[in-house]
């Protein structure tokens, strides 16, 4: 069983603040030459990628979130789609993300939705890059570690709501390691409506407040061993670090309060919080999801991110001298992450691919500002000939590779029309959804259906009463053991189906409960198609298991 959440479009102040983050540039003045193009190119390859059907099961089910949040005007706390549990309490975490899904659904189908989704991808891995770059190193070092990251973690891509917490999570780390390197002074209290609007739009926002408190322990154990034990040694292991001081520190533990409190302030408030939190350990979702599963690294759609773990563990090693406590406590434990769950890959491609950029760039701190100072006394020197090319500041870099890159888009968009057409995500949708099978239930409600994980979400964009979805952390892990052996016909799946008066069953036409149901007499096939099989018990039967069960 495998469950895909679903993507969002990006509210205007992310945008701004990724704007902010890719200009950013520690490089007094850079040439427009072919690493820009390539960029530009890896860039555009990136949207040409992202740019995919909406097929993701879990989106369905956000799309009708959200229209029930515009129509009611509330954000619901209590399980509104199943039949079995009704009213259970339920953490709408991503209720801000769904309204802005049925937004765009309403504004342009599912083209707005996919265009979306493309835009927040690329533009997340072009704040890697940056971030890379403002770390100093070289450009292309910076764009081949961007590429290997961003394709470590393609197969994660679509109409989802993590693609926020993908371009968020890139955010954090470039705003905070520009003021650790010291090319801002002043701790980046922009994280903080940041992190408030991330906490209303994806669970992902705790990653965010890890992120921040790994640099304010970094930086308070590398400012106590620059004030107090090893000046030398604490300036050699921050590398290009300035020397911090007592209110360096305090600022950044502030900025991570602030940032907590500000994830509070949502319809949830403290249980909004302690949520991600459910994920840990054993549960349903790591048990049966199958992007909270491990990497199988023989596959090969892992080998990318094989390579990105081999790079950090030869960056660790080789970079030891300039990848300080921070680096570390970054580097470690989202690597594990990554190692661990395949949903967590995305975020150690994040946080690894700039540091072991900078790893492998940097080999001695003084050769390099030694190379900074002789590339600066070049430019200065250029521009001061008679008749010389004058250099491109950062920021009209930036403009002539965004006219490209935006060109370069018009005309991926031109190839990928089909990508964005109504029919293609339609046609896509058609593989695992079954039309005739929804028409059916919806002209005969009251049922009780046992439907398939990944056929909830579809069902109730449909507004039919679902057995399961993709919110397994709803349904509770005893909930979902049952659910699991009852398909797989295991225990006492009949006394449990008759337990609950099922008399509708819609299954993938492989699965195994059909194949035995079909064998009895009481039940017979109502629809069939490529993407599902739907049964239905006749009345007789149904009503003599009722009255068993009582």
């Amino acid at each position: 069983m495998t469950a895909r959440m679903s993507s969002p479009t990006l509210p205007i102040g992310a945008v701004q603040l990724a704007v902010a983050s890719v200009g950013s540039t520690d490089v007094a003045t850079e040439r427009v030459g072919i690493r820009h193009w390539g960029l530009a190119t890896v860039l555009a390859a990136v949207f040409a990628v992202a740019v995919a059907p909406a097929v993701d099961p879990d989106l369905f089910w956000h799309l009708a979130t959200g229209r029930l949040i515009v129509r009611t005007h509330h954000v619901p706390r209590v399980d509104p789609f199943s039949w079995t549990v009704p009213g259970r309490r339920w953490i709408a975490h991503e209720w801000l993300t769904e309204v802005a899904f049925h937004g765009l659904y309403r504004l342009g189908n599912w083209p707005a939705l996919v265009l979306s989704a493309a835009v927040v991808i690329t533009l997340g891995w072009l704040v890697v890059y940056r971030t890379a770059r403002n770390l100093g190193a070289r450009a292309g070092w910076s764009g081949f570690m961007m590429a290997l990251a961003a394709l470590s973690s393609v197969h994660t891509w679509g109409v989802r709501p993590q693609m926020l917490s993908l371009l968020l999570s890139a955010v954090a780390m470039q705003r905070l390691q520009r003021w650790h390197v010291g090319l801002s002074k002043r701790v980046p209290w922009e994280l903080v409506p940041m992190c408030l609007l991330w906490a209303n739009l994806h669970g992902g926002f705790i990653f965010g407040l890890v992120i921040v408190i790994i640099f304010a322990i970094g930086t308070t154990l590398e400012t106590l061993v620059s004030l107090h034990f090893a000046p030398g040694l604490a300036i050699q292991l921050r590398g290009r670090r300035t020397v911090r001081t007592g209110r360096d520190v305090t600022a950044i533990w502030g900025l991570a309060v602030a940032c907590t409190l500000a994830t509070l302030v949502t319809p949830n408030g403290l249980a909004g919080l302690l949520y991600p939190f459910t994920y840990l350990g054993n549960n349903a979702s790591t048990r049966y999801v199958g992007e909270w599963f491990a990497p199988r690294f023989s596959n090969p759609q892992f080998w990318p991110f094989a390579l990105l773990v081999g790079l950090t563990v030869l960056a660790l090693v080789r970079g030891r001298r300039y990848l300080g406590v921070t680096e570390l406590g970054l580097m470690v434990p989202f690597c594990a992450l990554g190692i661990q769950s395949v949903r967590n890959i995305t975020l150690a491609a994040i946080i690894c691919a700039p540091i072991v950029a900078t790893a492998f760039t940097r080999r001695d701190d003084v050769a390099f500002e030694a190379r900074q100072a002789r590339l600066a006394a070049k430019r200065t020197n250029r521009a001061n000939a008679p008749g010389a090319r004058r250099d491109v500041t950062p920021q009209q870099a930036t403009r002539i590779v965004g006219s490209f890159l935006g060109l370069a888009i018009v005309a991926l968009m031109v190839f990928t029309t089909g990508d964005l057409r109504v029919g293609a995500t339609t046609a896509a949708q058609a593989k695992t959804q079954s039309p005739a099978a929804a028409q059916w239930l919806s002209a005969h409600p009251g049922g009780h259906l046992l439907n398939h994980y990944n056929f909830g979400g579809w069902l109730i964009s449909h507004d039919i009463r679902v057995y399961v979805d993709g919110r397994p952390d709803m349904y509770g892990d005893a909930y979902m053991d049952q659910y699991v052996r009852m398909v797989s016909m295991k225990g006492d799946w009949r006394a449990e189906m008759a337990r609950r008066g099922i008399d509708r069953v819609l299954m993938p036409p492989a699965n195994g409960l059909l194949k035995v149901l079909r064998k009895d007499p009481r039940w017979h096939v109502e629809t069939a198609d490529a993407a599902a099989v739907l049964l239905v018990q006749t009345p007789q039967a149904n009503q003599g298991n009722r009255s068993a069960n009582k």
